[in-house]
């Protein structure tokens, strides 16, 4: 789990009632655990949920140390501010709380297809990779002979595929 960095009553639950000890529970700044949409507006820390997918996807230690091995598959995003003066995701200044505070939870769904369907990125997943298969097909390239042409073959398919 990471939690944001001045966020006690976060880190204190998650050991409360999930039972995780420290060492399990990360601490990361604003880049990677505060959330708000880069305008004015709502914003808050978060929470993310990560899985290991073990040591042929990276080094051990958490997602501070590897997102490649440690994957994001859930996060809990608590809406509590205000912002304005926004100048980039770390530069901003907290004007209020929220009259309506609120928690903004989100499943990476595709990573947890990819993660039960064995494959290695949500491009290969069985809802995606029809897509890919049929621009191939139409465009003469073939998917994973070229760095290129795989991004322009990906951004087809995740702008193409729709689950049914």
């Amino acid at each position: 789990m990471t939690v944001y960095h001045e966020d006690d009553e976060a880190r204190q639950l998650w050991k409360q009632i999930a039972g995780l000890p420290d060492e399990r529970i990360q601490a990361r700044g604003k880049k990677d655990n505060y959330w708000s949409t880069g305008q004015p507006g709502p914003a808050g820390p978060c929470s993310e949920i990560y899985i290991d997918r073990g040591p042929e996807y990276g080094a051990e230690g958490g997602p501070v140390v590897d997102e490649d091995r440690y994957l994001e598959i859930w996060n809990l995003v608590f809406m509590q501010y205000a912002i304005d003066d926004v100048r980039s995701k770390e530069e901003f200044r907290v004007v209020s709380e929220l009259a309506r505070k609120n928690i903004d939870t989100g499943m990476g769904l595709e990573r947890v297809a990819y993660l039960l369907q064995g494959k290695d990125n949500l491009y290969e997943i069985d809802e995606v990779f029809p897509v890919i298969a049929a621009a191939q097909e139409l465009s003469g390239r073939t998917y994973g002979a070229d760095h290129g042409d795989d991004v322009r073959l990906r951004v087809v398919a995740t702008t193409c595929a729709r689950p049914s």
